[in-house]
This record gives structure tokens, sequence and C-alpha cells, in this order.
């Protein structure tokens, strides 16, 4: 799976049953609806708990409710969609194509919150800008899981990027992540 389907599971694993707001930003308006029509809204109906909890009243290419949770989608081409909302919970896609000046204003959505979770990513477009000078600020550590059979940590990235299908096991109908070593 890529960064987009991921970030978009983690963040509906806070969200729901809960009060919290989230924003996913993309550089651009079409951006924003491709990514609600093609991976958001077939993400939610082909859930049985997430579907559940949608209020029907309040479902629309920019703004989803789930209880009492809020899932808005915006851009930052404009300063406005930008600065008007206060969040929980921000996902930046495609980091490295939005607007330089607008995306410094996403942050602040989080700061009267308790929460206060980002998840950043993107394809690196240059060295030490963007999204890699982001990596580089962090402790760079990889997220490894953990074979409940033999106790390899396995980093997909690395499986993923070596051999696209090697992170992915099968039996009968269930997909599951593939150890490296057994």
């Amino acid at each position: 799976i890529g960064y987009s389907t991921f970030a978009l599971s983690r963040l509906f694993w806070k969200l729901l049953r809960t009060s919290y707001k989230a924003g996913i930003y993309f550089p651009d308006d079409t951006a924003m609806k491709d990514f609600a029509q093609e991976r958001v809204n077939p993400f939610i109906f082909n859930s049985p708990i997430i579907k559940d909890e949608l209020k029907q009243n309040l479902d629309n290419t920019r703004v989803k409710q789930f209880g009492n949770a809020f899932l808005e989608l915006r851009g930052t081409w404009k300063k406005g969609n930008v600065k008007s909302i206060d969040l929980d919970i921000v996902m930046l896609d495609e980091v490295d194509e939005h607007n330089k000046d607008n995306i410094e204003f996403v942050g602040d959505r989080l700061l009267a919150s308790k929460l206060n979770w980002m998840m950043l990513g993107s394809q690196p477009s240059m060295h030490k800008t963007g999204i890699h000078a982001e990596f580089l600020n962090t402790d760079q550590h990889f997220w490894l899981i953990k074979c409940p059979k033999c106790n390899h940590y396995n980093d997909l990235i690395e499986q993923i990027q070596a051999e696209h299908e090697s992170i992915f096991g099968f039996h009968g109908e269930t997909v599951f992540y593939k150890c490296h070593k057994c």
C-alpha cells in the first residue's frame, strides 16, 4: 500500500468513536476532489464499521461526519482553506507539491489540540527540501513489524522497494504482511 492509504487507515483508526477533527490537505482542488472520490469514499463504503458511523446529512467532498468526529479535506492553494479550521489530526499528502507560503499555516491548526497529531508524506523531489528535510529533522527511525512466528523485525519499506509483492502473504481469502525471514 502507498502512503496515502496507510495514512488514511491510521487516521480513521484514531478518529472513529471520538470527537476529534481531522484534516487531510492536498496541493490543489483537483487532487483533493480526486482523493475524496477515488480513495476516501471507497475506503468508507467498503468498511461496514466506518460506513455505519457516517452521518448521511454531512457527507460531501470536503466534510464528512462520523458520530461526533469530523473529517475535512482541504487544499493549500488558498490561504483561507488552510487557516479556517481547528484540528486534532492533520494529514499532509504530497508535501513537496504544496504552496510553500500557505503550508506553513497548517501546523497552527493543531495548536488548541491535546492530541496534536500530524502525518506527512510525499515522493521526495529535492535533496534536503520538502519531505526529505522533514525526515532529516526526525530521529530517522523506521517502523518495523515483528513476526509473531519467528520474532524477526521486518522493514516493509525496504522489502517493498526490493520486490513489490514480497510483503504480502496469502492464506485463502486473507492477506497479511509476510515475514522476510520465515
